[in-house]
């Protein structure tokens, strides 16, 4: 099964001011889409091989989000959630390469790039915060040398 991604952030009310109806009806669809089709997240536990079920009704559901509906969704999941998100999204389009069409694969492999990249991106953004970068790079270098 997928675990549940239920993306949580303190920060949405504050970026985004009060949520309107319809985006408050879009969250919870969402919400409750992915939570029906990733099933319950169990702690410690293996995953599983998505089902070419789930693949096809999450990948359709991402397709039909617009870029600032797709935004908001990225913006409410913590960088681990959409690691492992975008993870599971890459293992349906190598597991089932044809149950999407060609523009419907190409799409949902920018979406998962398109996650990762961020992943990558908050990444970063905390090593520098932290200034942690310099001792990566050290470390890298130190790496290489041996």
């Amino acid at each position: 099964m997928f675990p549940l991604l239920v993306p949580t952030s303190r920060k949405t009310s504050e970026k985004w001011g009060t949520p309107s109806s319809k985006e408050r009806r879009i969250r919870v669809k969402t919400i409750i889409l992915i939570a029906v089709i990733l099933g319950s997240a169990q702690v410690g536990s293996t995953q599983a091989m998505p089902t070419i079920e789930q693949c096809r009704t999450t990948a359709n559901h991402l397709i039909a989000l617009s870029s600032a509906e797709l935004a908001k969704f990225q913006n409410q999941m913590t960088a681990g959630d959409e690691l492992v998100y975008s993870t599971q999204l890459a293992k349906c389009l190598e597991q089932y390469p044809t149950v999407l069409s060609q523009p419907q694969s190409d799409k949902l492999e920018r979406i998962v790039y398109h996650f990762d990249a961020d992943v990558i991106r908050r990444m970063l953004d905390f090593m520098q915060r932290h200034r942690l970068a310099d001792k990566f790079n050290d470390e890298e270098e130190a790496r290489k040398s041996k």
